[in-house]
C-alpha cells in the first residue's frame, strides 16, 4: 500500500477502445522513465468517439503532473507494458498556473462567494490550491468558509485545519474549524477550538 506513480504527462491524450471510454496517453516520471497510462475513467460512457477526443484533450494535457494510486502493469491488446486507471479516486492531476492565472482563479472565487454561488467559489479556490502553495492558507480558508455555507461540515473541518497547519497564530480558520465542528455536531469540540489564543495575521 501507499505505491504511486508520479510523473508528467508528454504525450498528446488519444481515445481508444471500442466503445470509445479509454484514454491514452505516455508519463514520464522524475527519472525519466515513460510508461503509458489508459485512463478508464475520465470519459462517460455513451459518447461518440469524435466528442469524447474533444474532452480527451481538454481532461489530460502535456506538462500537467499526474499520480495514479497503486498502480499496476499490465500487458496491453498490442503486447505493449502499460497502466490503466479504472478508478477516478486512483487519479489525481495537477496542473501548473502562472501567477496571473493563480490570482484570477482567487478572485473567481471571491467573486462567486460573494455572489452566493458557492459551491462554484469551491471549485474555483481548488484551482487555485492546486496551481501552487503560494497563499494556500488563505485559499484553504476561503473554500472551508464556502464549504460551510454548503453544509459541507467534514470538508470544511479538513480545509480547515490544513489552513491551521499552515498558519496556527491566524484566527479565520481557527473560526471556521469551530463552526464546521460544530455543524457536524461535535460540540465539545467546538468549545475546545474557541478556547485556542490564536492571534494576528493572515488574512483573505
Amino acid at each position: 500500500a501507499g505505491r504511486f506513480l508520479d510523473g508528467r504527462v508528454v504525450a498528446d491524450p488519444a481515445v481508444g477502445s471500442i466503445d470509445g471510454n479509454l484514454v491514452a496517453t505516455v508519463v514520464e516520471d522524475d527519472e525519466g522513465g515513460r510508461c503509458t497510462v489508459n485512463l478508464a475513467c475520465c470519459i462517460p460512457e455513451g459518447m461518440d468517439r469524435a466528442t469524447a477526443q474533444v474532452v480527451a484533450d481538454k481532461f489530460v494535457q502535456r506538462g500537467m503532473r499526474l499520480r495514479v494510486r497503486e498502480p499496476r502493469l499490465e500487458i496491453m491488446a498490442d503486447g505493449s507494458r502499460g497502466i490503466t486507471v479504472h478508478n477516478p479516486w486512483d487519479l489525481r492531476i495537477r496542473v501548473a498556473l502562472e501567477a496571473d492565472d493563480l490570482d484570477a482563479a482567487r478572485y473567481e472565487g471571491k467573486r462567486l462567494f460573494e455572489k452566493g454561488a458557492f459551491k462554484a467559489a469551491t471549485a474555483a479556490y481548488l484551482r487555485a490550491i492546486q496551481g501552487g502553495t503560494r497563499d494556500a492558507a488563505v485559499l484553504l480558508s476561503n473554500r472551508a468558509q464556502a464549504l460551510i455555507q454548503q453544509g459541507r461540515w467534514a470538508g470544511a473541518v479538513h480545509d480547515a485545519a490544513a489552513a491551521i497547519l499552515l498558519d496556527p497564530t491566524w484566527d479565520k480558520p481557527w473560526k471556521r474549524y469551530e463552526a464546521a465542528v460544530e455543524g457536524m455536531g461535535f460540540d465539545d469540540v467546538a468549545a475546545r477550538a474557541r478556547a485556542v489564543p490564536a492571534h494576528g495575521g493572515g488574512g483573505g
